[in-house]
C-alpha cells in the first residue's frame, strides 16, 4: 500500500520586519528569517561599518531595496540609490576626517558613529 506523501510545510518568504525596525525592518526581518535575535543581526552590521562602511552599508541597501515589507511593498528604488549615493561619500569622508584627527581609533570611531 502507497502512503500519501505529507505536505511541505509553507516557504518561509523573507520579508522586511514592520514591527521589530530601528531603519528599514531589514534586521528584524533576517533576524524572523533565520529564527535568531535581531540583536545579533544589527551587531554583525555594526562590526561590518567598521572597515569603512562599505561591507555593512552596501548589503543593507541592497536588501532593503529588493527585500518587501511584511504587507509586499518595497521601498522605492530611486530612494535606496540616492541613499547609496550619498552615504557611501560621506560615511567615507567621516571616516577620513577621523583618521585626519585621531589616527587609525578615529577610523574605527568614525565607521561606527558613521551608523
Amino acid at each position: 500500500m502507497i502512503e500519501p506523501e505529507t505536505p511541505l510545510p509553507p516557504a518561509r518568504r523573507l520579508s522586511r520586519s514592520t514591527d521589530d525596525r530601528v531603519i528599514a525592518g531589514v534586521c528584524g526581518g533576517l533576524a524572523r528569517h533565520f529564527g535568531l535575535d535581531p540583536t545579533l543581526i544589527r551587531v554583525i552590521f555594526g562590526f561590518l561599518l567598521l572597515p569603512g562602511g562599505a561591507p555593512g552599508l552596501v548589503p543593507y541597501l541592497i536588501l532593503w531595496a529588493v527585500t518587501p515589507d511584511e504587507s509586499g511593498q518595497r521601498q522605492s528604488l530611486p530612494v535606496v540609490v540616492l541613499l547609496l549615493f550619498l552615504g557611501l561619500p560621506a560615511l567615507c569622508l567621516f571616516c577620513w576626517l577621523g583618521t585626519m584627527a585621531l589616527g587609525m581609533g578615529g577610523a574605527v570611531l568614525g565607521g561606527v558613529m558613521g551608523h
